[in-house]
Order: C-alpha cells, then structure tokens, then sequence
C-alpha cells in the first residue's frame, strides 16, 4: 500500500546455470498469487494491479485507476510471449493459475464492480477461464453466485481442474450448488472444457466458518486443499483436507495453536509427501512458544 513501486523477478535457472529473470514493475498496488510452469518450461505469472504495468521496461495493458488482473506468460529464457488483462469499474484480479498439459492456462479470479471495491476484499462473484498457447480464450464461466472469495488453481495429470476458495451463503456452478451455510469453503471439480463435476462444500466440524486457499493434485489425482477458517470461539485456526479423483473424503486434518494458526503454503512432491507452511502464535505441537513461521511434511 506504499506509493514506491514494488519490484518482482520471475526466475529460473537456465541449462548453463545462468540465472533468468524478467523485470516486472507495477504502480502503487501489485500482488502476484502464483508462479505456475507448464511442461514445456512456460511461466505463467498472474495476480492484478493499480496504476501500470511494464516488462522489462516496456509498458503492458491499459493503467489501472481501479485494481486490474493480469496474466504475463513467459518462455524459458524469460522473455514475454503473451499478456492478458482484466479491467474495468471496480477491483479485479487473478487469484489462482496453474497450466494444462497441453500448454494451455487456467485462471481462477474475482471480480466486484462496486466502485469502491478492493481486490483484497471482494464481494462479487468470481471467474474461471482458460485460454490456449497465444493467449486466445477458449472459454470463460461465471464463478458462484453471491459473495464469493476465489483462490488457487491445481490441474492434474488428464487436464481436469480443481477451483477452490471461499463462499458467503451459497454457491454454484454450472449446475453444481450448495446453500443455507454462512461463510464455507468450496472446491469444485471441473473437466478439461470447463464442466463442473463434483463440489464439496467444508466447513470442519465445530467451526464457524472457513475458506479454502491453497490446491495441488498429485500423481494419483487426489486433491489436496489448505484452508483457513475460525472455530466457534472466533481462535483463527487452518485445515489440510485430501478429497479422492472423484471428491470422496480421504482425511482432514485440523491446524491449531493456543492462539492463532494461518496456513499458506502448500506442495506434494513425487513421493506423495504433502509440505505445508504457514504462521502461528502460542504452542502448538510443533513445541514452539512464540510467533514463528512453521513448515511439516507428512507422508501419505
């Protein structure tokens, strides 16, 4: 919320072991969610912004008065193939991306055309669309159907994508629906063409309410959600859940501490071992008695 402008480096290594990297400067307000790569060594970098937006020197997209989305595509050796932007009245922005593989990208975002509407907090509905190698769309949907608080994108080894987030009341999508809870989190299943098929809806038992940020598929198609949410006492506290290919319950696993938990990172490796990360105050079971950062791996 500084008036400097922030400074991000995408990067990866190149063959030699020389470092790549692409420049990207933003105007008073950036936020990158999620560095994805396809197969192929493509980088996907997705978030929104206020004010400009420009790549190695050279301005992409129109200024941003309110907040815009944006996704910047690069190839192995950095340099930018393609852009696409989300604009208009109001906040909008991309939350999640992942890559197909096919080399296609899939993006999950929000969008909330109240004039005074910030990306941090929005209060319309979301999005998911997905757009091929040169950035043309191939489809685009209506993401819930109230206030809905999109996340992360995973995509597993057949092209099938799973959405996750957060809701207020109800949800839908494209025939898929839950309603009557209060604040819950949804991951919703869709095919490679953008058809929904399967939701679940969670809200841990004991909780008043929660909402899902992070997903990754892993080699067996299971999914696995990290989320966030408030037990009836109002103690902040996370969640791990792995739901099956077809969205059965596999585990979920509570994250707390005598103060507070917030979990924010997630991996699974080719091992099966699922990495999380996050923040906590007070003593947890990790033994720690003071304001840390933390990081666990379990094998599953």
């Amino acid at each position: 919320d500084t008036p400097k402008e922030p400074e991000c480096s995408a990067v990866r290594p190149a063959c030699q072991g020389d470092l790549v990297g692409a420049s990207v400067v933003a105007g008073t307000r950036t936020q990158f969610p999620a560095i994805p790569t396809a197969p192929d060594g493509l980088v996907a970098l997705a978030g929104y912004f206020q004010g400009t937006l420009s790549v190695d020197g050279q301005t992409r997209g129109e200024p941003a008065t309110d907040e815009d989305g944006f996704l910047l595509v690069f190839d192995k050796q950095r340099k930018l193939l393609w852009s696409h932007f989300w604009g208009g009245i109001g906040a909008q922005a991309v939350t999640g991306v992942d890559c197909t593989p096919g080399g296609h990208v899939v993006v999950q975002g929000s969008r909330d055309r109240d004039a005074n509407a910030r990306a941090e907090d929005p209060h319309g509905m979301g999005f998911v669309e997905q757009l091929d190698q040169n950035g043309e769309l191939l489809w685009s949907y209506p993401l819930g159907d109230g206030e809905t608080y999109p996340g992360h994108v995973a995509i597993d080894n057949d092209g099938e994508i799973t959405l996750v987030g957060g809701f207020k009341q109800s949800f839908a999508f494209r025939g898929l629906s839950k309603a009557g809870v209060g604040y819950a989190s949804y991951v919703v299943h869709l095919d490679a063409d953008g058809q929904g098929l399967w939701l679940d809806t969670t809200i841990p038992p004991g909780w008043k309410g929660a909402a899902a940020q992070k997903v990754v598929a892993d080699d067996e198609d299971h999914v696995l959600v990290l989320g966030n949410g408030a037990l009836a006492t109002n103690m902040s506290v996370g969640y791990l859940q792995k739901l099956g290919p077809d969205g059965a319950p596999v585990y979920l696993e509570e994250l707390a501490a005598s103060e507070y938990v917030q979990a924010g990172a997630l991996s699974v490796d080719g091992k099966m071992q699922v990495t999380i990360g996050g923040e906590f105050r007070g003593t947890t079971v990790l033994g720690a008695v003071q304001h840390e950062y933390f990081v666990g791996g379990r094998p599953l």
